[in-house]
């Protein structure tokens, strides 16, 4: 009995319920473990079918704004936020964001970028998909002219477009440039 209605309540509870009384908690967590402060504007939802998972909407950041982040905690940490591990992948839509350097960041997470544009040098770079990994990037990258297929690794980096047979390969300096 305690199974059906464990099962019957899951298929009743909506799949994201809104959450706000944990915005700071959750503010403080991913400052915490990321080493960026934010500031979540708009509402915090979670679901727990499948993975716990926590979204924020509207999130600010030093380096800009992001329509949504996307983390996932182990269920026990869905009652006490503040000290929640962030595990899995944490997924980020929707950013306007602006980079002074290229320089490999938050080894040890793995990041989701979609729907994003970098502001970096002056020119506006869309995100279409991207994952950041443990110091490594992949990605498609559009300008206004072309997409590029784009792989950094530490300080090594790999730009490719095959519609007009370009590969570029480099070095990133201590400096960022």
């Amino acid at each position: 009995i305690i199974i059906a209605v464990i099962f019957a309540t899951l298929l009743v509870v909506p799949t994201f319920m809104t959450l706000n009384s944990v915005r700071g908690r959750l503010e403080t967590a991913i400052a915490t473990q990321t080493g960026i402060d934010v500031e979540i504007n708009g509402d915090v939802t979670f679901g727990i079918v499948g993975k716990t998972t926590l979204v924020a909407h509207d999130v600010s950041t030093p380096f800009g704004n992001i329509s949504e982040i996307s983390v996932q905690i182990p269920f026990q940490d869905l009652f006490d936020i503040q000290n929640a591990s962030l595990t899995g992948t944490m997924s980020i839509s929707g950013a306007q964001i602006k980079i002074d350097s290229l320089a490999p960041f938050m080894k040890g997470y793995n990041i989701t970028v979609k729907n994003s544009v970098i502001t970096f040098l002056g020119k506006n770079y869309n995100i279409v998909d991207g994952v950041f990994s443990n110091g490594i990037f992949n990605g498609l990258i559009r300008t206004k002219q072309h997409k590029y297929n784009i792989e950094f690794h530490d300080k090594n980096f790999t730009i490719t477009n095959k519609n007009i047979d370009l590969k570029i390969i480099g070095k990133l300096y201590p400096s960022g440039g």
